[in-house]
């Protein structure tokens, strides 16, 4: 077998398809997970998840989708860095969160709505691409960076993900004063009902599951991939 020999390019990836791991040595991995590289041998990769530094083994090179990244020197530590613009790393992120609310109003029936977020997230992965594609002139690249940004607000709008604003106070003389106002994004999840499948037809809902499977299954693969 050959040696392992250090990576240059290839530093970090997006798992494009589940992997179960054989053994202490092979890491098993999941659709959408991301991956830092470290070295490389015959069509298999060492590293872990970026998620967790303390989950590392090995995993087949094919079940990756390489991204382009920037390496930045921190004393004798290398931090390796997504090269996407921010506003492409944003869209990413929005997706992959729009995705899990996606499959809770599809379970539980959300009819409407989900054709409605199906319909936001496809929209955003097309807009992605063509920031990407880098052929677009400038008056039309700024154009659509202006409907992404208001696409995204629309979409975190209608799905209550809010930006919550904490005012942080500290105590002088027994008088409490304000020191900082700090906001983050909190995630509200819509209150969704459970489904009653015991009311459901069992033919109906079966079904239902199968064409839920597909169209997860698939929506799943490009929003992670973010083609």
């Amino acid at each position: 077998m050959a040696p392992w020999t250090r990576t240059t390019a290839e530093r970090y990836g997006v798992v494009k398809w589940n992997f179960r791991g054989k053994g202490e040595q092979q890491l098993s991995l999941e659709v959408g997970e991301t991956v830092h590289i470290q070295e490389e041998c015959e069509g298999w990769y060492r590293g872990y998840l970026a998620k967790n530094k303390t989950q590392n083994g090995v995993f087949p090179a094919s079940f990756i989708h390489v991204k382009e990244v920037v390496i930045e020197k921190r004393g004798d530590e290398e931090v390796v860095i997504s090269a996407e613009m921010p506003l492409v790393k944003e869209v990413t992120t929005t997706l992959r969160e729009w995705f899990t609310i996606w499959k809770q109003l599809y379970v539980t029936n959300k009819d409407a709505r989900v054709k409605q977020v199906q319909r936001l997230m496809w929209d955003l992965m097309e807009w992605r691409s063509q920031l990407l594609s880098g052929t677009l002139p400038t008056d039309e690249f700024k154009e659509l960076k202006q409907k992404v940004t208001s696409k995204i607000d629309y979409g975190n709008k209608i799905l209550e993900l809010d930006l919550v604003c904490v005012m942080k106070t500290a105590t002088f003389w027994n008088q409490k004063m304000p020191v900082s106002l700090v906001c983050s994004g909190l995630t509200k999840m819509p209150q969704l009902k459970s489904m009653n499948a015991s009311k459901r037809n069992s033919q109906t809902f079966k079904q239902s599951t199968v064409a839920f499977r597909l169209e997860s299954s698939l929506l799943q693969h490009t929003v992670f991939m973010c083609l």
